[in-house]
């Protein structure tokens, strides 16, 4: 079953749309990544979180086709304790990461992915990362097949 996804939180560098029940999160950054300050990331990364709680989503894809951030260590050390904490309250089955071309990006998205691991994220759900979205899919979806965005 399909359902027109909807937009839950959008900024000019990341889109947060939500669609299904239970519900499936599709994060979506952008280009402009590369210019995100301190501050907006740790209003995106609170934000991520109480849409966690409001939506209870059961998967996520994190798209960073078009990612070209890196974090801070205060903002890494951040989305790994307070959106791995809420993924884990609220029931998320699986994490998919579309990984960026940008090598740094890159690094600062494993950085956080290992931290979520020391929080736990992997004793409640698989997190892997992929080239395509459509294998991110595949594999988000390959037991809920009715439930394919």
């Amino acid at each position: 079953m399909s359902t027109t996804p909807l937009i839950l939180f959008q900024t000019e560098f990341v889109t947060v749309h939500c669609s299904g029940n239970p519900a499936f999160f599709d994060v979506t950054y952008t280009e402009l990544t590369e210019d995100w300050s301190d501050e907006d990331v740790h209003d995106f990364v609170l934000e991520l979180t109480e849409l966690a709680r409001a939506e209870k989503p059961a998967w996520v894809l994190f798209d960073q086709t078009h990612y070209h951030a890196v974090l801070s260590e205060e903002n890494n050390r951040l989305a790994a304790e307070k959106v791995t904490r809420a993924f884990i309250e609220y029931g998320v089955k699986k994490c998919a990461i579309r990984l960026t071309e940008d090598l740094l990006a890159r690094i600062s998205t494993r950085h956080v992915t290992d931290q979520s691991e020391a929080e736990g994220a992997l004793s409640h759900y698989p997190i892997r990362f992929f080239h395509t979205r459509e294998e991110a899919l595949q594999w988000l979806f390959d037991e809920e097949d009715e439930m394919l965005p």
